[in-house]
């Protein structure tokens, strides 16, 4: 039997279910431990973002507002769910019997967590061409045309 085949039959618990060998587990220990501090510091960025997007509208800056309390919901709900990834990653490393259910309930939050990336990433975009757009138009509205500017000679 060759060690690949002995590490998997190794691997398979009575019930048929794979559990993770000692390295494997490391890995995926390591990985718990960094998406907890990924998660702290998305909270961090959250609850930042928060005060200062409160700040802006309280001072008048709606834009600038909705943008710090846009970046607040995003920060905090990607906090969460890392946090929730996490706790199903450390779950590989704490049980015995359970390594794929907890891997695919971490995988799906991680799905969600990266949808989310991608809605606020189009939702960036639409803001930065919708800005840049009004932005010039407005530009252009303002400019006087060269003749019109010009008094007219009598």
């Amino acid at each position: 039997m060759s060690n690949d085949s002995a590490s998997a039959s190794a691997a398979a618990t009575a019930g048929g279910e794979y559990e993770f060998q000692a390295s494997e587990e490391g890995v995926v220990r390591d990985l718990a431990g960094t998406m907890r501090m990924a998660s702290m510091a998305a909270m961090l960025l959250g609850l930042l973002s928060l005060g200062v997007g409160g700040l802006r509208l309280w001072g008048g800056h709606i834009l600038g507002g909705i943008e710090g309390l846009g970046t607040a919901l995003v920060a905090i709900l990607a906090s969460m769910w890392v946090r929730t990834a996490a706790k199903s990653f450390q779950l590989v490393v704490d049980t015995k019997g359970n390594d794929m259910k907890n891997t695919l309930s971490a995988m799906t939050v991680l799905r969600r967590m990266f949808m989310l990336g991608v809605v606020a990433c189009v939702a960036l975009i639409a803001l930065l061409i919708g800005g840049n757009v009004s932005g010039f138009m407005v530009h252009r509205s303002h400019q006087q045309p060269a003749a019109a500017a010009a008094p007219a000679a009598n």
